[in-house]
């Protein structure tokens, strides 16, 4: 268990937590909504400053070309997600959804958490509980999870070329998905 990352779990033990605490605070009025609205504000400040002094810079090396090349594609990648292919999956809040994707996928979660404090200090759209609540799915798949553990070893098995066809195939699965959902769901 020490490969497994520590977030996810953390994050459905907090889940179910909240559940139980909902359930009987109504009647035993044992915790304090707004209390425990700062406390998660001051808490997720802590965790934004302690993820981003863990980011290392020198790891880079002799690579820099290599890395400068993947970090410009990369760059154009996410500005074409968030202002164009975001406001095809998000019927509201476009930007507001797309930010913390945007920074997740670019650094870390905590990345994406500081975007979207930026555009939403007092949580009054209410993407941060929807962010959240898509990590429970997301990090054990994707964020650190399985999809990680298995990409170098399938990378290493059909390639360059085969990797690019499952990644982009997922990616447009995705895509379809969320496009089929919003024109599903009622208006």
């Amino acid at each position: 268990f020490s490969n497994l990352p520590l977030f996810p779990f953390a994050m459905m033990g907090g889940a179910v937590l909240q559940k139980i605490l909902q359930r009987f605070n109504k009647r035993t009025q044992l915790v304090d909504g707004a209390i425990m609205d700062r406390i998660s504000g001051t808490a997720l400040d802590f965790l934004i400053v302690a993820a981003m002094g863990t980011v290392s810079v020198t790891a880079i090396g002799s690579e820099v070309a290599a890395f400068v090349i993947l970090c410009m594609l990369s760059l154009l990648w996410q500005l074409l997600c968030v202002l164009v292919i975001s406001r095809f999956l998000f019927q509201q809040y476009p930007i507001e959804n797309a930010l913390p994707c945007f920074g997740q996928s670019t650094g870390v979660i905590a990345s994406g958490l500081i975007l979207l404090r930026m555009v939403d200090p007092n949580s009054r759209t209410g993407v941060a509980s929807a962010f959240a609540g898509k990590q429970l799915i997301h990090s054990p798949i994707m964020g650190g999870g399985l999809w990680t553990a298995l990409s170098i070893p399938l990378f290493r098995i059909i390639g360059i070329y085969g990797m690019l066809g499952v990644t982009t195939a997922i990616t447009l699965l995705f895509l379809g998905i969320s496009i089929y959902l919003r024109r599903t769901a009622p208006a």
